[in-house]
């Protein structure tokens, strides 16, 4: 933890855990975040400390990559900081003097290193293990369910908030054999959901209707 940093980076994707946890635990999950950057004692009870795992492994890469950009600085500060801008030529030769361009190619370089570094960095998700290892089990189970399923993108991300809570509450691993089975019966129950849901909305009378009983029967 860099006690001199002013703020702190929660992304995005790591907050669907919170669909899954009580007002209380999300209030003690943010009150954990405070103190762990206050560098004050956690208190948290056994399910919350396994869910805050995640977001301290994420933490402390963080504050690795800050203290790395830190120490960069603070080298090309020694040096001067970034080149002088050349003087404008006035025809005389020795005037002419040509830009540096060491600091800058060195910062290209490492700015390459961090992008190529964002990926790895970040925890894969039940999802991601199922596409590296079972895509072509994927392909099948979405061409026999995908006109069930309008807003892929939503159970996707559900089934990735409580495969990681499970994962927090020691009810099974981020193992591919283990996930696929999972993912199909939470892909089928999804189906069945999302039409019993359009079932019922097809069925509800029109406002105005004899059926709403604002307007009487006819005989």
């Amino acid at each position: 933890m860099t006690q001199d940093k002013k703020s702190f980076i929660i992304h995005l994707d790591s907050l669907d855990v919170l669909d899954e946890l009580s007002l209380e635990q999300k209030g003690e999950l943010i009150d954990a975040m405070r103190d762990y950057h206050k560098g004050r004692d956690l208190k948290l009870s056994g399910l919350m400390k396994a869910i805050f795992i995640p977001f301290k492994n994420q933490f402390v890469r963080d504050d690795s990559k800050y203290g790395i950009i830190c120490e960069r600085n603070r080298i090309n500060g020694s040096k001067g900081g970034r080149p002088k801008k050349p003087k404008e030529p006035n025809g005389l030769i020795a005037n002419q003097d040509l830009p540096k361009k060491a600091d800058n190619e060195n910062d290209s370089d490492s700015k390459k290193e961090d992008d190529n570094k964002k990926d790895s960095d970040k925890s894969p998700r039940a999802i991601d293990i199922l596409k590296k290892e079972k895509q072509s089990e994927l392909n099948v189970l979405w061409m026999q369910n995908k006109n069930q399923i309008p807003d892929s993108k939503k159970l996707i991300e559900s089934f990735n908030a409580k495969m990681e809570l499970e994962v927090a509450q020691g009810k099974m691993t981020f193992d591919a054999n283990e996930l696929m089975p999972r993912f199909k019966g939470y892909v089928i129950q999804w189906g069945a959901n999302t039409k019993e849901s359009k079932a019922r909305f097809d069925k509800t009378p029109e406002p105005d209707s004899w059926e709403s009983g604002k307007l009487p029967r006819r005989n």
